[in-house]
């Protein structure tokens, strides 16, 4: 009998292929073990909320929930340091003058209602979105970092978009990045509903 070279190794064994074949018949099952777990981390609370301020507002849900995530991992009774409250993390002098804008009445405990505080966050969101031309990095540096200072960057960087090299806080830097990698898992593990603005 003629030895088997390196490059004719003969027909694949039965048992062989057949943990080829339950390998291969595993791999949807374990993709969507996979998703299930991130979906746990990556969740998408308040949604009925979310997507009325996404029509009401024309932001892509996948947005809001990442900057959710991001500020307070979804916990109502958030609080900062610097004494930001709430779902998305709103200062209270920033929460009335949403309210104001919007017409309604605002007192500071309205933060801490899910529903009010994304509604005014949403506001706010699109607010500097309008006001930065629709650049997400800019308008998130200045929700994170401040209008003033994002204008103050620009202003001495001469240059358009903001670049988040030029931003001067680190926290903002990392807000961006953190903000903008979770958009993409929220897109990624919910293709079809969190892509696309809404209203």
């Amino acid at each position: 009998m003629t030895p088997l070279s390196p490059g004719n190794r003969g027909p694949v064994s039965r048992p062989r292929r057949r943990l080829w074949f339950a390998a291969l018949a595993s791999v949807p099952v374990l993709f969507a073990a996979f998703v299930i777990v991130i979906r746990a981390l990556y969740p998408v609370k308040y949604s009925a909320c979310v997507d009325a301020s996404c029509a009401e507002f024309g932001l892509e849900p996948s947005l809001v929930y990442a900057v959710i995530r991001v500020e307070s991992g979804f916990q109502p009774g958030a609080r900062s340091p610097a004494g930001a409250v709430g779902l998305m993390q709103l200062m209270p002098s920033t929460g009335a003058w949403a309210a104001s804008e919007m017409g309604i009445e605002y007192s500071d405990e309205v933060l801490l209602d899910p529903a009010a505080n994304i509604r005014l966050g949403s506001f706010y969101l699109r607010h500097l979105l309008d006001q930065f031309r629709g650049d997400i990095v800019t308008a998130l540096a200045a929700y994170n970092g401040g209008v003033r200072n994002v204008r103050e960057w620009l202003q001495r960087n001469g240059k358009w978009p903001l670049d988040p090299a030029d931003i001067r806080f680190d926290e903002t830097r990392r807000f961006i990045q953190r903000v903008t990698f979770d958009r993409r898992v929220y897109e990624i593990v919910y293709p079809g509903y969190l892509g696309k603005p809404r209203g």
